[in-house]
C-alpha cells in the first residue's frame, strides 16, 4: 500500500523469426514494460523496425473518420467480439461501411449543393419578387442596358440620357412598359418594350435605361454614392422572377426534405455499425500498439534481443508463458532492482492499491511520481482528501449534489475506453460528496445551508418536515463552534504532516541518518507549535478544548505545558539544524505558516456556510411571502441558482484547499518523486477479447 513492489529486470535473447509472435505474448500477459533502445548499440545491433503486417494506421485512419462523420456514441449494450474472428472479417466489412458511408455522403453533399445553388438564386431573385415580367424581354439590346436601383437611392447628375421604366397602367392589358425619360431628351419618349404580364415591380427596386455606350460611366457614378447597381438575374428560363421564386421556394422544401430523409439514413447505419466501429477501432489500436512494440528490442541478422522490467511477484508467471510458448529459442536472463549499480530512479514504480485508493493515485501522479523505494502517499491522500473535502464542504444537500454529479459522470464514461482520468476523478467527486453528506448529517446538521433544527433568526428548518433529524454537534455560524473547529483543523494538520514527517525518516533511514534526525526535528517543531495554539485561552477554554487537554493532551499537561513547548521547539530546530545545515534553522517560520495554513479548512467551511445563510435569510422570506405565480417561480428559481452556483463553487474551493493541504503542507516533509509509473506493456479492452 505504501511501499513499491519489487520490480526485477529482464533480458531475452531469441530467435529473429520469433519477434513478432513475442510482441503479441508480451501484450497479452499484460505483465511486463517494455524498456525502449535506440539506434545502433556498441555490439552492432539495430533496432528493430515496426512490424506492419496488417495496415493498420491506414484502416484506424478511415474508421476513425468514418466514425466522426457517423456522429458516434458508447453503445448501451454489446457481446464483446473476438478480436481474431474481427481480424478475418475486417478488411470486407471495412470496405462494405465505406461504401455505405460513401454513398450517403455524396447523396447529402449532392443535396447540400443544389440547395447551395437554390439558395444562391433565391438571393439574387428575392429584389424582383414583386416583378411580374420575364427579364428575358430586359436583355440584349444593342444600344441600351437595363439596371435595377434601390428607391431609396438618389441618381447622381448624370450627362447623358437616363429613363425609368414603368408600366402602362392606362392600357393594362397592352403587356407593355413604358419609358419615362428623366431628361426631356425626347430619345426615348415615345418607346415601350412588349412584356408577358404588366404589374408593377417590387418597391424595393427601380427599373433604369441607360444607354449602353455611357452605361459603365453612369454605374459609376452611382457607386460612388454608396449605391451598387443590380444587374438583372439569369432566370435560365422563360418566367417571371415571382414565378421563379415560387419554384425556388419548393424545391428547397424537397431538398429539406430529402436531406432529413438522408441523415435518418445515416442515423440508421450508425445504429447498425455501432459496436462493429467501436471494437474494430480498439482491436486496430491494439494492433497499432504490438507493431510499435517491436521498435523496443535490437536485431541482428538472426536474433532478437530487448529487455522489460516486471513485478517479482509476476516474474514466474511471466517466465512459465514465455517458455511454454517458445520452448525453443528463448533464453531468460533476469536481476533484481537495485543489483549491479542499478539506478532507482530508473525503475519504474508500480505500488498495489486497493479499489477505493486508485482513483486518488491521479491526484499523486499530478504532483510527481515516487520514485522506486519511496514511500507512495496515495493511501493518505485516499483517505485524508475526502475528509478534508467533506469538513469543508459540511453540508448534507450539497454533498448530496456532488455525489450524484460524480455517479452520474462514472455512468456516462464507463465505456469510454480513452476517459480514464474523467473516471478516476468523478470516483473522487463521488467519495467527497459521500463524505460531506455524511459529516453534514450527523456533525453540522444541515442541507443548503438550512439546519435540521431551529436557530436563532431561522425562519425555516428542515425539523419542520422532518422531526427526527439528529441535532448539529457544530453549527458554523455560532462562535464556539467556530473555535471547536479550529481546534479539529489544527489537530488535522498536527495529524497530517505528523504522517509527513514519519514517512520521511523512514524514506531517509536508508540513504542518511542526519536527514532523518531533521525530519524528526520537523515532527517536533510542528507539534510544539500545535500545543503552543491549541494551549491560547480562547481555545483552550471551551468545551472541546477542556476536554481534549484532560484526555488526548493530558500528558503534555501534566509534564507542564510551557517546558513542554520549550523542548520541543528547541530540541526540534537543533535537530532540523544537524539535519539541514544552519540554514534549516529558517525553517522554523515555514513550519509555524505550515501549522496555521491547515485553519483554512475550518474557515472555507464557516464562509460557505455563511453565504449559504445569506443566501437562505434572503429568499427564503420571500418565497414564503408568496404572491403571483411568476414571483413565486422567479424567486424559486433565483434560490435554486444560488445553490447551485454554490455546489460548483464550494466543489471548486474545496478540491483546491484539499489539495493544496496535501502537496504544499505535508508532501513536502517527505516527497521527492522524480519516479517513473511502471505502465505495462498492455491494451484495455472493453468492445473486444483477446
Amino acid at each position: 500500500m505504501f511501499q513499491a513492489e519489487p520490480m526485477r529486470k529482464v533480458m531475452l535473447i531469441a530467435e529473429k523469426a520469433l519477434l513478432v509472435r513475442l510482441v503479441h505474448m508480451l501484450q497479452s500477459l499484460g505483465l511486463v514494460q517494455l524498456i525502449p533502445v535506440s539506434g545502433e548499440n556498441e555490439t552492432g545491433l539495430t533496432q528493430a523496425a515496426a512490424h506492419t503486417f496488417f495496415p493498420v494506421e491506414a484502416n484506424l485512419v478511415a474508421l476513425r473518420s468514418i466514425k466522426e462523420y457517423l456522429r458516434l456514441s458508447p453503445p448501451r449494450k454489446w457481446n464483446p467480439i473476438a478480436e481474431g474472428e474481427l481480424l478475418l472479417s475486417l478488411p470486407e466489412q471495412m470496405e462494405l461501411l465505406a461504401a455505405s458511408v460513401r454513398a450517403i455522403r455524396e447523396k447529402s453533399e449532392k443535396i447540400q449543393s443544389e440547395e447551395r445553388e437554390v439558395e444562391r438564386e433565391l438571393r439574387a431573385l428575392l429584389p424582383y419578387g414583386g416583378l411580374n415580367v420575364e427579364l428575358s424581354l430586359l436583355r440584349d439590346y444593342r444600344n441600351l442596358r437595363i439596371l435595377s436601383v434601390p428607391v431609396a437611392a438618389t441618381l447622381p447628375e448624370f450627362d447623358g440620357t437616363v429613363a425609368e421604366l414603368r408600366p402602362m397602367p392606362a392600357r393594362r392589358d397592352s403587356g407593355r412598359f413604358s419609358l419615362a425619360a428623366r431628361r426631356d431628351s425626347g430619345r426615348f419618349t415615345n418607346c415601350s418594350i412588349p412584356t408577358a404580364a404588366v404589374e408593377r415591380p417590387a418597391t424595393l427596386l427601380k427599373l433604369w435605361v441607360v444607354e449602353e455606350e455611357r452605361a459603365e460611366e453612369f454605374i459609376r457614378l452611382i457607386a460612388e454614392t454608396g449605391v451598387q447597381p443590380l444587374s438583372l438575374p439569369e432566370l435560365g428560363r422563360r418566367g417571371s422572377p415571382a414565378l421563379r421564386l415560387q419554384q425556388l421556394l419548393t424545391r428547397k422544401q424537397t431538398l429539406a426534405e430529402n436531406l432529413r430523409q438522408t441523415e435518418q439514413e445515416r442515423a440508421a447505419l450508425a445504429e447498425e455499425w455501432c459496436v462493429f466501429i467501436h471494437a474494430a477501432e480498439e482491436t486496430l489500436v491494439s494492433l497499432l500498439l504490438k507493431n510499435l512494440g517491436t521498435t523496443h528490442f535490437l536485431v541482428s541478422k538472426y536474433a532478437v534481443t530487448g529487455s522489460f522490467w516486471v513485478r517479482t511477484e509476476d516474474f514466474p508467471a511471466v517466465r512459465d508463458s514465455l517458455l511454454e510458448h517458445f520452448p525453443v529459442g528463448l533464453s531468460l536472463y533476469e536481476e533484481e532492482a537495485g543489483e549491479h549499480g542499478t539506478d532507482a530512479l530508473s525503475v519504474p514504480t508500480s505500488v498495489k492499491t486497493t479499489p477505493w485508493m486508485r482513483p486518488f493515485a491521479l491526484l499523486t501522479e499530478m504532483f510527481d511520481m515516487p520514485g522506486y523505494g519511496e514511500l507512495n502517499p496515495t493511501a493518505m491522500l485516499a483517505v485524508c482528501f475526502p475528509l478534508f473535502f467533506g469538513f469543508m464542504i459540511g453540508d448534507c444537500g450539497y454533498g448530496a449534489v456532488m455525489a450524484l454529479g460524480g455517479y452520474l459522470l462514472l455512468r456516462r464514461y464507463r465505456t469510454a475506453a480513452f476517459m480514464e482520468t474523467v473516471r478516476q476523478l468523478s470516483a473522487i467527486l463521488l467519495t467527497g460528496g459521500v463524505v460531506s453528506v455524511l459529516l453534514g448529517f450527523f456533525v453540522f446538521g444541515d442541507a443548503f445551508g438550512i439546519p435540521f433544527a431551529p436557530e436563532e433568526g431561522v425562519v425555516f428548518w428542515w425539523g419542520k418536515w422532518l422531526p427526527y433529524l439528529p441535532h448539529a454537534l457544530l453549527l458554523k455560524t455560532e462562535g464556539g463552534s467556530v473555535n471547536d473547529m479550529l481546534i479539529l483543523s489544527i489537530l488535522a494538520g498536527w495529524l497530517h504532516m505528523g504522517c509527513g514527517c514519519v514517512f520521511g525518516i523512514i524514506n531517509e533511514l536508508r540513504h542518511s541518518i542526519r536527514h532523518a534526525l531533521g525530519h524528526l526535528g520537523q515532527l517536533a517543531v510542528i507539534s510544539g507549535v500545535c500545543l503552543l495554539i491549541l494551549g491560547l485561552d480562547a481555545f483552550a477554554s471551551s468545551n472541546f478544548g477542556q476536554w481534549l487537554w484532560s484526555t488526548v493532551l493530558f500528558p503534555f499537561s501534566l509534564a507542564g505545558t510551557n517546558a513542554t513547548e520549550i523542548v520541543l521547539l528547541a530540541g526540534g530546530m537543533a535537530l532540523v539544524g544537524i539535519g539541514e545545515g544552519p540554514m534549516g534553522l529558517l525553517e522554523f517560520f515555514g513550519l509555524f505558516g505550515n501549522v496555521v495554513s491547515f485553519t483554512r479548512l475550518a474557515l472555507v467551511g464557516v464562509s460557505k456556510a455563511a453565504v449559504a445563510v445569506a443566501v437562505n435569510t434572503v429568499l427564503i422570506p420571500e418565497l414564503a411571502a408568496g404572491g403571483s405565480i411568476i414571483r413565486f417561480l422567479l424567486v424559486a428559481l433565483a434560490l435554486a441558482g444560488a445553490h447551485l452556483a454554490m455546489v460548483f463553487l464550494g466543489c471548486l474551493s474545496a478540491s483546491i484547499q484539499a489539495v493544496r493541504l496535501h502537496y504544499c503542507e505535508t508532501f513536502s516533509k517527505f516527497f521527492k518523486g522524480g519516479g517513473v509509473r511502471f505502465a505495462p506493456f498492455r491494451f484495455s479492452r472493453v468492445f473486444t477479447r483477446s
